[in-house]
């Protein structure tokens, strides 16, 4: 009988493919969204294996799943950030940016590796469904409990803005992780869930700006910049900055909050 990790893992592999095959039939930004949502709890599972395995029998799967999605990511945080500059109400910017074409650009590009990602995920699975397999049902179990003492412990120190992201990563490592013990139990039982959850969306709201401005920072640092650009960028930066102030003191609310006892799950 399959235990509830297997049965995890066997539903990301359809989910997968199925949200694959929706990128490819509508090109949206909501698809790509939900298949970069499905790459990153399929990394969980691959963090996972990779703490139990050698690595020489995981690392061929790291190196796939991470060049799909770098190349959705791209695409991605330019969506990102036309959205940012159209709330700003910003069009002159990203019309002087070009974004519009090179967003479209960017999914024809992305579409036509589309079986090139088939070829690689086929792979991932090939390389992982084995060693999943052969994973004693507690080995998850303990990788949960694991990650939320790790949470839990470094919640108590001063978090810097630097390990922030990376927090937010073990964050949802640990909410993706919480469904392999049981797969019909309600994530909200488990008394943290909802506060890392409001953090992890508040850290992802910041790192999202923080973003674009490298983004900017890297378009600032070129020779010879057009003076139009320059004036709007200056400008954007300035919203930007003032964005960026709002998000990282609502991050740092959240952290100075008292933290919910912590249930014996």
């Amino acid at each position: 009988m399959a235990s509830p990790f297997q049965k995890y893992y066997a539903l990301r592999v359809k989910n997968l493919f199925n949200n694959l095959y929706e990128v490819e039939l509508t090109s949206s930004n909501t698809t790509l969204h939900d298949f970069r949502i499905e790459l990153k709890k399929f990394r969980t599972i691959i963090h996972f294996l990779k703490t139990i395995y050698p690595k020489h029998r995981i690392k061929k799967a790291i190196k796939l799943i991470e060049s799909v999605f770098d190349e959705a990511g791209v695409l991605r945080e330019m969506q990102l950030l036309q959205k940012w500059l159209q709330l700003s109400k910003m069009p002159e910017l990203e019309t002087i940016l070009g974004l519009e074409g090179s967003i479209i650009y960017a999914q024809h590009i992305f579409l036509q590796h589309i079986p090139k990602h088939k070829q690689a995920l086929q792979k991932v699975i090939d390389v992982c469904g084995p060693l999943v397999e052969e994973t004693n049902a507690l080995l998850p179990e303990q990788y949960v409990q694991k990650l939320k003492v790790e949470l839990l412990e470094q919640l108590k120190k001063n978090i810097s803005v630097e390990e922030w992201h990376d927090y937010r990563k073990k964050i949802k490592r640990w909410m993706n992780a919480i469904r392999w013990v049981n797969q019909d139990s309600d994530e909200l039982e488990e008394v943290n869930f909802p506060y890392f959850n409001h953090l992890q969306e508040a850290i992802g709201n910041w790192h999202d700006l923080i973003i674009i401005e490298d983004y900017f920072a890297a378009i600032q640092a070129q020779k010879n910049i057009d003076k139009d650009l320059q004036q709007y960028l200056s400008a954007a930066q300035l919203v930007l900055f003032s964005n960026i102030q709002q998000r990282e003191k609502q991050v740092r609310h959240l952290l100075q909050q008292q933290m919910p006892v912590s249930s014996s799950k």
